[in-house]
């Protein structure tokens, strides 16, 4: 059963405060405070990832570590009128070789806001704003974000204590604006920006085990009128989604609200795997119906193997959409110009083809 997309959080900078010093003997940790970027830079459409982790595992458990710490940049880049190929990519931060010991990132109150300092990365979280800076893994930054509305709670009773629960996960949409150099090349990144607080203590999270038999998908996207994201774990039927449209916010639950459907795949050479390439959405309420249609123009890729089960493959596709929105009354808007993203992570099997 869906946990009710109802729920809105006003984030406080305490949120950020780490939980290292909270995990017993037989627990474990996982916690990120990551922030993706879809937008421009200079004359390419950009899809940024900035994110640090904090890990800790028990003899036994489902991590093949004692504790860790991960800093992770990547960027993805592509022309506006780009096709999907096999496109050169940066990523850093969870190869076994990148993986840094727990105290790599230090987090502490300072001036109202929680400050993250890594390996040549800062995260600010000072909610509704954050700042992100320094130079990691050749990608260098500097971005104001600004939250557009209240964090979305999906999964997560904001309510309950973490030791309760034993997941907590927010969610933001916002607006980025700042520096961006890489590649030899820099200029201004500008575009929509989506946060993800992400916290597991305690025993039951194994990501082999979850993220089996489609894994869990995200997807976003904006325009001038409207930004939407989708949460879905197909295999299990549960769907989440939140749409703002003409300045209102819609929580979306379940396959009546919210459906997704690969309608394309691409047989990526660099992996030998087949992965989708065109995404069917649809969502549904008071607002009508939205149907959007969505393209990869580019993507990343990595593994988590940290883990004593197997292995996750994470993609990461830099995508542009179209939409067209059914008003309840009748009527019809067509949407174009939609920047969007898509992202993947599920279990690596022996024969695999994502469908």
């Amino acid at each position: 059963m869906n946990h009710p997309a109802d729920t809105r959080a006003t984030l406080d900078s305490a949120e950020y405060l780490d939980y290292r010093r909270r995990v017993g003997d037989r627990q474990l940790l996982w916690e990120n405070n990551g922030w993706s970027v879809r937008g421009t830079w200079g004359g390419q459409e950009a899809l940024l990832w900035v994110s640090g982790y904090l890990l800790k595992g028990f003899p036994g458990g489902p991590f093949a570590l004692d504790s860790a710490a991960v800093n992770q940049s990547m960027l993805v880049t592509a022309d506006p009128d780009g096709r999907l190929g096999d496109n050169d990519f940066l990523s850093r931060g969870w190869s076994a070789g990148d993986l840094l010991p727990s105290s790599a990132w230090r987090v502490e109150p300072r001036d109202g806001a929680v400050v993250w300092s890594g390996p040549g990365r800062t995260i600010v979280s000072a909610p509704p704003a954050w700042h992100i800076s320094g130079d990691h893994a050749g990608i260098e930054v500097d971005l104001d974000i600004a939250a557009a509305h209240d964090a979305v709670v999906w999964l997560t009773d904001p309510r309950q204590d973490l030791e309760h629960r034993q997941d907590r996960w927010f969610l933001v949409g916002g607006t980025a604006g700042g520096q961006l150099a890489a590649r030899g090349a820099a200029g201004r990144l500008d575009g929509h920006a989506v946060h993800e607080r992400h916290i597991h203590l305690g025993t039951a999270y194994d990501p082999v085990t979850l993220l089996r038999t489609g894994g869990v998908t995200w997807h976003t996207g904006h325009s001038a009128e409207l930004s939407y994201a989708v949460l879905a774990r197909p295999a299990h039927h549960r769907y989440w989604g939140m749409l703002t449209l003409d300045g209102h916010s819609f929580d979306l639950s379940g396959a009546d609200q919210v459906r997704t459907e690969v309608t394309a795949t691409w047989p990526d050479p660099r992996t030998g795997t087949t992965v989708p390439s065109r995404w069917s959405l649809r969502l549904s309420g008071p607002f009508g119906t939205l149907q959007v249609d969505t393209t990869a123009r580019a993507r990343a890729f990595y593994c988590w193997d940290y883990l004593t089960g197997g292995s996750t493959l994470l993609y990461w596709w830099l995508c542009s959409s179209r939409g067209t929105l059914h008003r309840p009354a009748g009527g019809t808007r067509t949407l174009t110009g939609l920047r969007s993203e898509a992202h993947l992570n599920r279990t690596v099997d022996d024969e695999w083809r994502i469908r």
